[in-house]
């Protein structure tokens, strides 16, 4: 896992534990909310839920904009390419990135990680790496940048272990936390600009899709492991989370999960980062 002094060196930490990333090397300030570890309750439908446990992360306050993507996609460090810095239809600063695909999503992790040093997170084929590096199924053994699961999406967007227990990530009322088809001019918005949920993330329910690092099965969390669930079986789709501009106020829903072809990315579809947590700061 990352060291003290790696945590240090590249972040600030304040008195909640959050990180905010320190300036350099071409890349711009952004913030990580800690995520605190317990059981929680999590399928489609409250019939369908399975006490699960998740294990402490980091997640990124808001999805990866636009300004994020394009400072690393054309930086010169990380010893790997990502063809367009600038994929999205809706263009600005602080937007989400969009137009990725998850293939896409999971080459900018791999390219943060080496521009910052950070330890390797996959092989070519898509395996989980451990920091000895090994092929492992166990997530809480990967370090560095990388998805979330489809488990942890789903315990930050309902808060955490504070278990909001609300429609929407953070109200009931989804004007107050999403952008979706009846509030906006059909784009992307700026990010954080509505309420963000129990734990101070924002956009957990519209703007843009998100990748998760699963392989999509709808069964999955009836017949998965009790701690930190993640689905390697390989299929054609990768999981989606959290509903879009263009969706209605169903599928921005928490307990909605969705699916696309991991080599394509459409203009709803984006993606947000997790850091694993490795030791107490």
């Amino acid at each position: 896992m990352l060291t003290q002094q790696q945590i240090l060196q590249f972040f600030d930490v304040d008195t909640h534990g959050n990180l905010t990333f320190k300036p350099q090397q071409g890349i711009p300030e952004f913030k990580l909310i800690l995520v605190e570890g317990g059981k929680f309750r999590l399928g489609n439908e409250e019939k369908d839920k399975v006490e699960k446990e998740i294990s402490t992360f980091y997640m990124a306050e808001v999805q990866v904009t636009q300004e994020l993507y394009k400072a690393v996609a054309e930086n010169k460090n990380g010893n790997i390419t990502i063809e367009n810095p600038s994929p999205s239809r809706f263009q600005g600063t602080n937007h989400p990135v969009e137009q990725v695909s998850w293939e896409d999503a999971v080459a900018f992790c791999k390219k943060l990680n080496k521009i910052l040093n950070f330890p390797e997170i996959c092989d070519s084929d898509y395996n989980l790496m451990a920091k000895n590096g090994k092929k492992t199924e166990n997530i809480t053994e990967v370090s560095g940048f990388r998805l979330p699961t489809d488990a942890e999406w789903e315990f930050a967007a309902n808060g955490g272990i504070k278990n909001t227990k609300t429609e929407y990530a953070g109200s009931n009322q989804i004007d107050a936390v999403a952008w979706y088809d009846k509030n906006n001019e059909y784009e992307t918005k700026p990010v954080g600009l509505k309420f963000p949920n129990a734990l101070g993330i924002y956009d957990m329910s519209g703007n843009v899709w998100e990748w998760c690092w699963d392989w999509y099965d709808n069964d999955f969390f009836k017949n998965s492991p009790s701690q930190n669930p993640v689905n390697l079986k390989k299929s054609d789709l990768r999981v989606l989370r959290g509903g879009a501009w263009g969706g209605s106020a169903s599928s921005s829903r928490i307990a909605n999960r969705d699916y696309g072809t991991p080599s394509n990315g459409f203009n709803s579809i984006g993606f947000r980062l997790v850091l694993p947590y490795s030791l107490h700061i």
